[in-house]
């Protein structure tokens, strides 16, 4: 079996790719088969570019850039800055296609295919924070129990030390009885 070989593209060609994905990114979200898309963007390519993708190539390197794209926007809202060249790019196109889509579809209910990059990255945000939410959740819920538990030890041991001293009084009280009776006897 052959490798197929790669094709390497400069820094310029990734970002024509961009413009032209940007291009046709609403016919992208809104078909669900895209093929005829990408095939129309990789003769773009060649025609505006000379730049020679095949239509695989291209949706591979799109799901390549909006992975790297939810890395790098993970990083940055965890406080680091993107170094990645291509971050502030993606980021307009993908952020901006957000705000188009919610003033086109206000009142629209939102289509399962029209979902960005960026609401994929809230998604998995969400379900991070989530894995991390409910790990506070389990702590604090193990808190609770740790402080109910620590007063039921403390009645436990009131309740205890009370009915040790009822014991000892009945035991004094049995002993008294019993000196009497010896007594008496």
């Amino acid at each position: 079996m052959k490798k197929k070989q790669r094709n390497f593209l400069s820094r310029q060609e990734v970002y024509k790719l961009i413009d032209i994905w940007a291009e046709h990114i609403d016919q992208l979200r809104r078909t669900f088969r895209n093929k005829e898309v990408y095939k129309s963007m990789s003769l773009e390519l060649r025609a505006r570019h000379r730049l020679t993708l095949s239509c695989e190539e291209i949706r591979s390197r799109i799901a390549n850039l909006k992975k790297q794209f939810k890395i790098e926007k993970k990083s940055e809202l965890c406080g680091r800055a993107s170094t990645w060249p291509y971050f502030k790019k993606v980021n307009e196109l993908l952020e901006e296609g957000n705000t188009n889509k919610s003033e086109k579809s206000h009142d629209k209910e939102p289509d399962i295919y029209e979902q960005s990059a960026s609401e994929e990255l809230k998604r998995e945000e969400s379900v991070a924070s989530g894995s991390r939410s409910k790990r506070k959740l389990y702590e604090v819920e193990f808190l609770k129990i740790a402080k109910e538990e620590q007063k039921n030890m403390k009645k436990y041991f009131k309740n205890s030390l009370e009915n040790d001293e009822k014991i000892i009084k009945l035991l004094q009280k049995n002993n008294d009885l019993l000196s009497q009776l010896l007594y008496k006897a």
